[in-house]
């Protein structure tokens, strides 16, 4: 297996000053794109187009971002924190279909009907472009390579693998929590879910020696499932071109206030994907 840095020492305040940048620069980027995409939808570009460029500086920005932090901070190459050349293992690529596909396919089977929302031209293609390029393509870069990228990095060298697989999963999906209104109950399942899949992504990665895969599959995840294609919930969403309208009513099923990705049924398959990837990487060891 093709390892995605090389052990070094790393001093704490190294490894604080790595940590905090990487978050600097998923906010920053974040922000920015925001920021450029509506100033250019309020000189007359439509809203559509708007979140492609939206897509495209978030993700941008963000790449730059990094490549300064390596260069100046890491004094590293790109591929210290998997960013080396793009490629994906075929067995991601059917991961990263299977996972929405197991998911929509039990929510189903415990009693479930879709629902299309009537929507303009322009509102439909509005979620559709916020869908595949804001949350899909942009978002799981974005957050593949700065938490599996330069942050599990950072823990790994300054640590060990296991807490640099662990950590900043749970940082990960703490961070979740913020701009949701959440009760006690949904926040604890979403500090489950999110430290889970997480998890998942971290093996991914460290199984696939760059963050590409890891970050195909939580891009395809957020398409289907997080984004605005696809609602998965008790309740009726206008927010989204689907409704799969769940007879459930149990928090566990439904996810609670965050959703079905927080739910019992995603952290099954989140655990189901974790076993493969976890005998995958014992096989390449041996």
């Amino acid at each position: 297996m093709k390892k995605i840095s090389t052990k070094r020492e790393v001093t704490t305040l190294h490894f604080v000053l790595m940590v905090l940048l990487a978050i600097a620069v998923l906010a920053v980027s974040q922000g920015l794109a925001f920021l450029l995409g509506d100033l250019l939808v309020k000189i007359g570009l439509p809203q559509a187009v708007g979140n492609v460029l939206i897509g495209i500086f978030y993700a941008g920005l963000t790449y730059l971002g990094i490549s300064i932090v390596c260069r100046r901070v890491l004094k590293q190459p790109l591929k210290v924190v998997g960013l080396d050349r793009f490629r994906i293992k075929k067995f991601w690529l059917f991961t990263a279909i299977a996972m929405p596909f197991f998911v929509l396919l039990i929510a189903m089977g415990i009693g479930g009907k879709w629902q299309m929302n009537v929507l303009t031209t322009g509102k439909f293609w509005e979620l559709l472009t916020a869908d595949v390029f804001i949350f899909g393509m942009a978002g799981g870069f974005v957050e593949e390579a700065v938490f599996r990228g330069v942050i599990m990095t950072s823990f790994s060298e300054r640590f060990n693998r296991p807490v640099a697989v662990v950590v900043p999963s749970v940082i990960f999906g703490a961070l979740h929590i913020i701009g949701n209104d959440l009760d006690l109950g949904s926040i604890i399942q979403l500090l489950i879910a999110g430290t889970v899949v997480g998890i998942l992504f971290s093996l991914i990665t460290l199984e696939s020696g760059s963050i590409w895969s890891s970050a195909l599959v939580h891009g395809l995840w957020n398409i289907v499932i997080g984004g605005s294609l696809i609602h998965v919930g008790p309740a009726v969403s206008s927010n989204t071109i689907f409704n799969l309208i769940l007879k459930a009513k149990s928090f566990l099923l439904t996810g609670g206030d965050f959703g079905i990705e927080a739910s019992l049924i995603s952290v099954i398959v989140y655990l189901l994907f974790i076993l493969l990837a976890w005998k995958m990487l014992r096989s390449a060891k041996k």
